[in-house]
């Protein structure tokens, strides 16, 4: 399996993560739904992994994905997105087919 955090996009997680006084050592993601726009990502700051869990540290970022989204995640990327004056992070997901574009 493969999975990228760019660097801009981790400098913005862990900005966030600092900002907001958020907890946790890895960057849990897994998949908590599909709607139209496609997967509805689960991204959440946790303190465990599993033995169940792929391990990815990317540019001092150890993101955690559970064994059971191999398929649905790998290949995907997280990046940052300027939108007018703001700036978010996004996931780049090559396992996505097709989405509706009301989001």
């Amino acid at each position: 399996m493969t999975f990228n955090v760019t660097e801009d996009a981790r400098n913005l997680i862990l900005g966030l993560k600092t900002k907001n006084n958020i907890s946790g050592s890895y960057l849990r993601i897994g998949i908590k739904g599909e709607g139209c726009c496609g997967p509805k990502y689960d991204v959440s700051f946790v303190d465990h992994k599993t033995e169940d869990d792929f391990i990815f540290t990317l540019a001092g970022l150890t993101v955690i994905i559970d064994k059971k989204f191999e398929k649905d995640l790998d290949g995907a990327e997280i990046v940052a997105v300027k939108l007018g004056l703001e700036t978010k992070f996004k996931i780049n997901n090559p396992n996505v087919k097709s989405s509706c574009s009301c989001h």
